[in-house]
């Protein structure tokens, strides 16, 4: 599970947002798309496998500030 949020002030964006999704070391990140329509979205995605990791935005389409990936929250 996924969570985005928009923080900046003034109205949300509309955004997709790719979110890459590695499950092997060395192996390509399979990529999902979020779409946000409003300040905060989440989304789920069926894996095979634990992820070893996570990254936003993984062909640096978008311009933004990424903050920490919180690994715990889901725990």
């Amino acid at each position: 599970e996924v969570t985005l949020s928009q923080t900046h002030g003034g109205e949300p964006y509309r955004l997709n947002v790719d979110v890459g999704i590695v499950t092997a070391a060395g192996a390509l990140p399979a990529i999902n798309r979020v779409t946000m329509t409003g300040r905060q979205a989440t989304m789920s995605f069926a894996v095979a496998a634990e992820p070893v990791s996570v990254a936003l935005d993984p062909l640096t389409s978008l311009l933004f500030e990424a903050g920490a990936f919180d690994r715990a929250a889901r725990r």
